[in-house]
Formats: structure tokens, sequence, C-alpha cells
């Protein structure tokens, strides 16, 4: 009996890279946001297998065509990436058309190979097949494990005691405020910006006081990285017992997310009959997403998972013509400010979170709110290099921040309390924040760990009592004065500590309080 060789790699081919990514980011992204991409992903090989077929006629040979089309597509941006500064004398190779040059001539060639031969090609592909299988079996593997481990630490998490957390109070004011924590990634404090980078704030800041607000004006984040930082601020505590729990030698971020997602805060003031609106970041994970808020508001489409695809395929050839995933970052960020201005008014206490990626890179606005030209989609490193961007989208940021908090104010039937805060400083300096293991300590400077430490926080109370309130507030002391101040609890305060960990390991804490410390 004649062995029949069906040609499923182009099918698996395209599962494969989507779990490729997911793999590789399993710690920031849900399993259930990939599915979207899954389905896209296969729509992509139907559509390759179905056109390549109509050249040929023949399915084995159809599939191969479709597979190397595949995988071309899914690989475009890592070899721009790959290429990018490489000069032939004083020809640059690393420019996307000589890329697409390549491919096209790769395509062509293979394509003339398959349409001329009369070879059977099964045992290509029975290989291919083999080979897609053996790759997306290897995926589900290190995500498996890597499950099975994430779900035990967690359990070393979730059995912590933290008594030091626990409310002495269990019901309600009687009139309890609205609560609006709204955090801007990397929003640098006054005398960061004015000292070390050469931008006045002062005309925004005055502003906020003018209104009300009191601005911590040599405030200090516990944390220098998004993750260890908001998860700290949210459950009232240091997130250092994880080195003890769980160990260090992990880089795994989504336990702190866990703290993220389920937090005390939340958790709070929800069993004083709050109700929790979640307004959708589109990047970090578990500020873009939280199953345990009451109402989720979702402003924009893409998420971190499309920001990824899009700089790793062969839509990266078109970036600098049109850019979808920019496109909808800035209506997402414009729909975030809107959505959290208009807000109903409502019987039930309200806790609004919402985290907005800006002025955090990439700088996606100019200081009127313009579209940016060939904007560098990176979020880290030398991006951080251009400090006029930094200014300019800070600019068009505190004229946003403006217009919400006057309409929140003007929109409500209670009290308000607003916390606008960073979750960390800037990156625009030379240096590091982070070390390379114990023995890069001493070599961390100063100015690096101020710039990056030195975050922007700011309180509005409806009394306009700030007594508790002090110019070195550290986050972690934000909820604590806030609910002992509005529902009369009992939360000792912590000492202002500042953090640092390894570049590779979040779990292994270094006290950098000092450097951290401006003016000192």
């Amino acid at each position: 009996m004649k062995r029949v060789y069906f040609p499923i790699h182009p099918f698996l081919l395209s599962v494969y890279f989507i779990l490729y990514v997911y793999a590789h980011n399993v710690t920031e992204i849900d399993f259930v946001r990939i599915l979207p991409y899954l389905f896209a992903s296969l729509g992509l090989a139907v559509i390759a297998v179905a056109g390549s077929y109509v050249l040929f006629r023949d399915i084995i040979k159809a599939a191969i065509l479709a597979s190397v089309l595949i995988f071309l597509f899914f690989s475009f941006g890592h070899l721009y990436d790959w290429i990018d500064n490489y000069y032939w004398g004083t020809i640059k190779i690393g420019r996307r058309r000589y890329v697409f040059y390549f491919y096209a001539i790769l395509v062509t060639g293979l394509g003339f190979y398959l349409y001329k031969t009369r070879k059977a090609l099964t045992t290509v592909t029975s290989f291919l097949n083999t080979l897609t299988l053996l790759s997306i079996l290897i995926c589900c593997f290190q995500i498996a494990v890597f499950n099975v481990r994430r779900a035990d630490i967690r359990d070393a998490f979730d059995q912590a005691d933290h008594p030091e957390t626990s409310s002495f109070i269990t019901t309600s004011p009687a009139d309890p405020p609205d609560i609006y924590y709204l955090i801007f990634d990397g929003y640098a404090n006054g005398n960061v910006l004015k000292n070390m980078l050469g931008y006045d704030n002062e005309e925004f800041l005055s502003y906020l006081e003018s209104t009300g607000f009191y601005v911590a004006r040599n405030s200090r984040s516990n944390y220098g990285q998004t993750p260890l930082s908001l998860s700290s601020t949210l459950s009232m505590d240091y997130v250092n017992y994880a080195e003890e729990r769980v160990g260090y030698h992990t880089a795994d971020a989504s336990l702190l997310h866990h703290l993220i997602r389920y937090s005390k805060v939340a958790s709070y003031l929800k069993n004083r009959g709050y109700r929790y609106y979640h307004v959708g970041s589109g990047y970090y994970e578990p500020t873009n997403y939280n199953p345990n808020a009451d109402v989720f508001i979702q402003a924009g489409v893409t998420d971190e998972l499309a920001m990824v695809l899009f700089k790793t395929t062969f839509f990266r050839m078109f970036e600098l013509y049109y850019n979808p995933i920019t496109n909808d970052q800035r209506a997402r960020i414009l729909g975030m400010f809107d959505e959290i201005a208009v807000l109903k008014k409502s019987d039930t206490p309200k806790y609004v979170f919402a985290h907005f990626v800006s002025p955090h890179p990439p700088f996606i606005f100019g200081p009127n709110g313009e579209d940016i030209s060939n904007v560098q989609m990176d979020m880290f490193g030398d991006v951080w290099k251009n400090k006029q961007a930094y200014f300019d989208q800070i600019i068009f940021v505190n004229t946003k921040i403006k217009k919400m908090c006057e309409s929140i104010l003007a929109n409500t039937n209670r009290n308000v309390i607003i916390l606008l805060h960073s979750d960390h400083g800037s990156g625009c300096l030379p240096g590091q924040f982070k070390p390379d293991g114990p023995d890069e300590i001493p070599l961390l400077k100063k100015e690096n760990m101020v710039e990056r430490f030195g975050n922007f926080m700011a309180y509005y109370f409806p009394n306009q009592q700030y007594d508790r309130l002090y110019p070195g507030i550290t986050p972690v002391n934000s909820f604590r004065i806030v609910f002992n101040q509005f529902f009369d609890d009992q939360f000792e305060l912590l000492p202002d500590k500042s953090y640092t960990s390894d570049a590779q390991i979040y779990y292994k804490f270094y006290d950098i309080t000092e450097l951290a410390e401006y003016g000192e």
C-alpha cells in the first residue's frame, strides 16, 4: 500500500511561532491572550497554502513553499535587527529593503525549483512535519515546566503571613470617597527633571498645588522596576520576603503580577463596598487586564504581544510608512484619559486604577500631542537618551492630567481622593541602576540611582489636610496613610527604603536608600 505523506507542517509552523513568542514572554503574557494570534497565524497558513496550491496544483509543493513563506514572514524583523548596524564599506547593509530583496530572491529561487522539479518530495515533507511537531512539543514542555514551577512559587507567596498589612477596621466611613490611583510610568520628580536632566516642570507642579494637591517634592520609589514597584505599592508592603520564600534565582515576574492583580488595596476597598474600575494599559499584562476588576475599560485594541509580533515579523517592512501599533498606542493613551474623565456618577464608591505607559518610551507624542514621525517603538535602552522627546511627552501628559483631574473633580457626587504616582523615575543619564551581581554594587553611581528612583507623587485629599504626608514619602506608605486618614485604620508607616535588584534576577535585593536619596 502506498504511504501518504500529508503536509501539516505549514500549520504546525504557524502555531510554533506564536508559541515560541509566548514561551519567551510567559512571565509577561497570559495564555488566553495569545489565542487570537494563534487563529490569525493559522489563517495566514491557510492563505499561504491555498495561494501556493493555485501556483503548483500540488499540495506537497504548495506546503513547502507555504512553510518557507511563513518562516520568512515571522523572521523578517529578527534578521533586520541582526544586520541593522552592519556596513559593507560605506554601504549600510541593515536596511529593510535589502532584507526584502534577499527574501524575494529566496522565494523566487525556491518557487522556480519546485515548479520544475519532478521529485516526489515526500522525504522533505516527512522531515518538515517531524521537525515542526517536535518544535511545538519542546515549546509546550518549556511552558508546562514553567507553569508547574510558577504554581509552587505562587503558593509560597500566598502563604506568606503579613500581619502588618491586616486591617484593624472592617467598616467603611459614612461617606466613602471615590479613589483614583493613576500611575504615569517613568515620570521623574521635579528635582530630577530640573537639576539632573535640565527640564523645569515647576509650572505643572505649582498648578497641582494651586488646585489643592500635595506634591511630594522629594519623593522616591521603593523599587526601580515596574513589577516590583507596583506590587509593593498595592501590597502596602515591601516584597523582599520573596527572596527567602522562593529564592532569588528566578526572573519570574508573574509572581509579582499575581500581587498586582489580586492586590491588598483592591481587596481592602472591595470588602468595604467599592466597585473596582480597571482601565487597561495595553502594554504591561497585569495592568492591561485584571479579572478581579468589577468594571474593565479598554481604550485600545492592540497589546504587548502585538508589539512584539509587529517588531519581529514582515510588518516591520512598513514601520516607517504606517505603524498600527504606534497609532493604537496613541489612541489608547488618549482614550484612557477620556474614559477616566467621563466616568459616571455612582451611588457606589469607585476605586479606579489606571497605568499609563507614558511619559515612558515609546515617545509618540509631541508637546502639543502631535504625531511623531519615525517613532522608535523600543521601550528600554538607548531610546531613553532622547531627552527632548521625553520632555515633550511630559509636557503633553501634563496637559492631559490637568484636564482629566478637572473633569474628575467637576463630575462627582462624592468626595474624591486622587493619587498621581509614577512607578519609578527616568533612565536618561548614561549608566545603570541594576547591578549584575553584588560585586557591581560599589560601581553604581549616585546620579543613576537618584534619577531612576526619583519618582513623581502627588495627592489630592478632599479636605486638603496633608499633615500625614511628607516630602520624602515612598509609595509603600501611600495607601497606609489614605486608609488611616479616611477609614480610621491604624496601619503603621514603614521606613522609606529603596532597593535595587540584579539585572537578571528580580528577588536579590540590595538596599541603596542612601544612594537614591536626592541631595544627600
